[in-house]
């Protein structure tokens, strides 16, 4: 029973610690490449109230764009979500450049539809994708 009147001195020691230091989140590129040749058309949807995406010619910010690869395409640290689809059926290769931190580097992500999330450590990460089940036909 004498032990029972430390546990506010111990609640209070385990509150009063400081949390571990999370990265904000922060802009990054993202280089697009095919693995042909052959330039593929990547549409890229990000899903945020204001309009980050940074189109490759200019400084504009647009909530949607349309690419061909290989490109830089800058994504803004406000971002929560990206979706990347490709037309034709064509896979690309995403890697992360300026700006991205030792784990995004080390992400090898492809495919022809990717999304990215960012975490609660500010960094974007694949996210999956449940595809809709189609039904089938009986004869």
């Amino acid at each position: 029973m004498r032990h029972l009147e430390l546990l506010p001195l111990v609640a209070a020691a385990i509150w009063l610690q400081p949390d571990a230091p999370k990265q904000s989140p922060h802009a990054v590129t993202l280089r697009l490449t095919g693995f042909t040749p052959i330039a593929v058309v990547v549409h890229i949807v990000e899903s945020r109230l204001a309009l980050p995406l940074t189109a490759p010619t200019s400084q504009r910010f647009v909530d949607s764009l349309t690419v061909r690869t290989p490109v830089d395409v800058r994504v803004d640290s406000a971002i929560k979500r990206v979706q990347l689809s490709t037309e034709g059926n064509l896979a690309i290769h995403v890697g992360f450049t300026e700006g991205a931190t030792e784990k995004e580097r080390a992400l090898a992500p492809w495919g022809r539809r990717l999304t990215f999330v960012r975490t609660e450590d500010g960094d974007l990460k694949p996210e999956a994708e449940v595809m809709p089940v189609q039904p089938t036909r009986s004869r």
